[in-house]
């Protein structure tokens, strides 16, 4: 519980006084109830008074009177309590002193990590924001090579695979997975098969065109994806065209659809028209793959060749 204040010496000196007064009743030296009423009355005359004199009472020896020790040992009993009450002071106020001390040093420590947290905060938006700082190191690693990886204080058997800019788990065994078939999952994909679409004109002769899957014509071959040719590659594509500019021209809806026909149990039925110009360009290009094996196994790491060749994009 707190202390309202660590001054206590009025009430040390009132339980003194209470002493006092209990002590004259216990040792009978209150012979009537005229004097106990009287002496209580003083009681509560001193306490009124609140006052934090010393207890201790000067009480001048008159010229002539008979030799006694008793003033004087009233005298000598009221300063050892007043010498008790500043004891238990200096103690008190020691505490208190000890007490304040550890609070001021609290709340300066709890301050002083919520300004570290809020530097952590800042290093952490310099760090995103790339802003130079001359306390901000960067290190960082391509993971081309592990020309800055310590190998020798890393367990054998627990040595990342480092390669074509990443980091993995150690590889143990190394076999290749042989794909069965291979197909585009349409519900998640948005695009189309090939590069039917652009065209370059021949000869430098604006009139005379050609699609450049003509000289091409392996560009829409899924295989491609898992030949592990870095030569031979698949593409996807997305296309969108302003109906304006096909109004204008006077194209109709069919040239910009391709037709397929819808598969009922394993069967062909209906022909399906899907329009090939209608890319929405505020969504990405997506294409997910389904590879299937022959057998199942578990696999942590897969190895991916990109196409580093010629990329288009058309505007139309």
């Amino acid at each position: 519980m707190a202390q309202l204040s660590t001054n206590t010496v009025f009430y040390d000196q009132l339980i003194k006084k209470v002493q006092t007064f209990l002590r004259k009743y216990s040792q009978n030296t209150v012979s009537s109830y005229e004097d106990m009423s009287e002496e209580f009355h003083i009681l509560i005359t001193e306490i009124n008074k609140y006052s934090t004199d010393p207890i201790a009472k000067y009480n001048q020896v008159i010229k002539g009177e008979p030799p006694s020790s008793e003033k004087f040992n009233i005298f000598i009993s009221g300063v050892a309590d007043d010498l008790n009450i500043v004891a238990k002071q200096l103690d008190y106020q020691s505490a208190q002193l000890v007490s304040l001390y550890n609070l001021f040093n609290s709340e300066i420590e709890k301050e002083n990590q919520f300004a570290n947290r809020i530097k952590s905060k800042v290093r952490i938006l310099q760090a995103y924001s790339e802003a130079p700082s001359e306390d901000l190191y960067y290190f960082g690693d391509s993971f081309e090579n592990m020309d800055f990886i310590d190998v020798e204080r890393i367990p054998k058997n627990l040595i990342a695979s480092v390669r074509n800019g990443n980091a993995s788990l150690p590889v143990v065994d190394i076999n290749s997975w042989n794909v069965r078939s291979i197909s585009i999952d349409e519900t998640q994909s948005n695009g189309f098969i090939g590069n039917n679409h652009m065209v370059y004109a021949k000869e430098n002769i604006d009139s005379n065109y050609r699609y450049m899957f003509q000289d091409n014509n392996s560009v829409g071959l899924l295989q491609n994806v898992t030949d592990s040719n870095p030569l031979t590659y698949f593409e996807y594509e997305g296309i969108y065209i302003d109906p304006i500019l096909k109004n204008k021209n006077g194209a109709k809806d069919f040239e910009f659809t391709y037709s397929s026909k819808a598969s009922t149990n394993g069967e062909k039925t209906d022909t399906i028209y899907k329009n090939w110009s209608e890319k929405i360009l505020r969504q990405p290009l997506k294409l997910t793959l389904k590879l299937r094996s022959d057998s199942s196994r578990k696999t942590n790491s897969i190895s991916i060749v990109p196409y580093f060749g010629q990329s288009r994009i058309a505007v139309f």
